[in-house]
């Protein structure tokens, strides 16, 4: 029986690492910024060095409800700002972070923050939302689909003090 249930499991670890991707991004953890979302971070802070603006400060409310939005997305597989008829502002307000301004960055389908983070410094809208000067936190998430596809959310705000 044992060695039955050994082989049952090795079998599922061959079956789930078939077709693995070597280049996907791991998914976020569930504590503070994982690797690559910390990553997405200091590639959007280098750019607004560039700009000689502050740096964006990592919160936690907004790590949650990036990487929320992310997974969400990847659920449904449709990349948008407003999902089950919610945007930023009403995410926001449902855990309780009180917000003068707030912006959000979503894309799908790159696999890496450099990707992600240029792509957005392409587009003059995302470039806008990151350099904009009113933000000084900042969340991001990723989930990705059963086929690899990866969402993308980078959620930036000035809390209300």
């Amino acid at each position: 029986m044992y060695r039955r249930d050994l082989s049952i499991v090795a079998f599922s670890i061959l079956l789930a690492s078939v077709g693995a991707d070597d280049k996907a991004p791991p998914m976020p953890k569930k504590g503070g910024p994982s690797e690559i979302e910390q990553k997405v971070i200091d590639q959007t802070n280098a750019e607004r060095k560039k700009a000689e603006l502050p740096a964006l400060k990592p919160n936690a409310t907004l790590m949650k409800a990036a990487r929320s939005h992310s997974e969400n997305m990847a659920k449904q597989d449709m990349l948008a700002h407003e999902l089950d008829g919610k945007g930023p502002d009403a995410r926001l307000d449902d855990l309780g972070y009180k917000h003068l301004a707030v912006a959000e960055n979503c894309a799908a389908g790159q696999r890496t923050p450099e990707e992600v983070v240029a792509s957005w410094m392409e587009s003059e809208p995302h470039k806008a939302n990151i350099l904009g000067e009113k933000y000084t936190e900042v969340g991001v998430g990723l989930a990705k689909t059963a086929d690899g596809k990866i969402y993308w959310t980078l959620l930036f705000a000035a809390p209300r003090k």
